[in-house]
């Protein structure tokens, strides 16, 4: 049998918060899997690199997003996903990197999960921005992906501005330091 590439893959609703006239609402988005053998999403992440660097002054997204758009991973042998939180409801043959609010690439392990990198659209990060338009993006990620992990422990390395977002999410520090940011959450 053929295998016939539909592009990303609606995996689950999710609710984040919406600013309306300076009021946070909940707001419905939808969380995808990109296609591992789809050209088109990895033109998206591609596209986004650029979108988001141009806009918000080089990101840290830029280098990541822009190297996973050349260097399509091999998920077969390393069970990597890659995830993202858009507000398009539909079509998501063609993801619009202008509805993308996060990114964030997994890595499945036969006990474990790693969150191998998270990424929200800059312009929605809390630090400094008390005006943003949508928060809870990188919430939502979390939770859908500890809702996937089914009981395996899901770990990370944090850079330290995003310490206080993991402790938040219940992740604890792996070896009881915060030194090295590397968390783990107990499913």
């Amino acid at each position: 049998m053929n295998n016939i590439s539909f592009g990303a893959l609606k995996k689950s609703n999710a609710s984040v918060k919406y600013n309306y006239n300076n009021i946070y609402i909940p707001y419905n988005t939808s969380i995808v899997e990109l296609d591992k053998n789809d050209n088109k999403d990895f033109q998206s992440l591609y596209d986004l690199a650029h979108l988001w660097n141009e806009k918000y002054n080089g990101s840290f997204a830029y280098d990541i997003l822009l190297e996973a758009s050349k260097n399509k991973p091999n998920f077969d042998m390393f069970k990597e996903h890659y995830i993202a939180l858009t507000t398009q409801e539909n079509n998501f043959e063609k993801l619009d990197p202008e509805q993308i609010l996060g990114v964030s690439m997994i890595t499945e392990y036969d006990n474990s999960s790693e969150i191998n990198w998270l990424q929200v659209k800059p312009d929605t990060k809390c630090i400094g921005n008390k005006n943003r338009k949508f928060k809870d993006i990188g919430k939502a990620i979390i939770d859908y992906i500890k809702s996937e992990s089914s009981g395996r422990h899901i770990w990370l390395t944090s850079s330290i501005e995003a310490v206080d977002f993991y402790k938040k999410q219940h992740f604890k520090p792996r070896d009881g330091r915060f030194s090295k940011y590397i968390f783990c959450y107990n499913a």
